[in-house]
């Protein structure tokens, strides 16, 4: 009977022991688990920011090419027009210099 008195007395503190292994490991894998959640919703709005920065990107690239498109006609048309206007002479080389200065 002593042995089963140890025994149980040894039984007691480990079972004590092993719940409240138990109670910590499931606290902790709950912390993980909402860390983890955190972290994920972190990853998705940093991927929707770079989304809506690759818009603006390509948004403004656009723009600028559109503007440069825009100058290009009007400095072609600018000297189009020049040119018309010096074959029918109604402006003379000297009028371009002094234009220049």
């Amino acid at each position: 009977m002593t042995r089963i008195k140890k025994y149980d007395s040894l039984v007691a503190p480990s079972e004590q022991f092993g719940r409240a292994c138990r109670h910590e490991l499931i606290e902790l894998n709950n912390e993980l688990e909402l860390e983890l959640n955190k972290n994920t919703l972190n990853v998705k709005s940093l991927q929707n920011d770079q989304q809506k920065q690759q818009k603006k990107r390509q948004q403004l690239q656009q723009q600028q090419r559109q503007q440069q498109q825009r100058q290009n006609v009007y400095t072609l048309s600018s000297t189009r027009v020049q040119h018309l206007l010096y074959e029918c002479n109604l402006i003379d080389d000297n009028d371009n210099d002094n234009d220049k200065r």
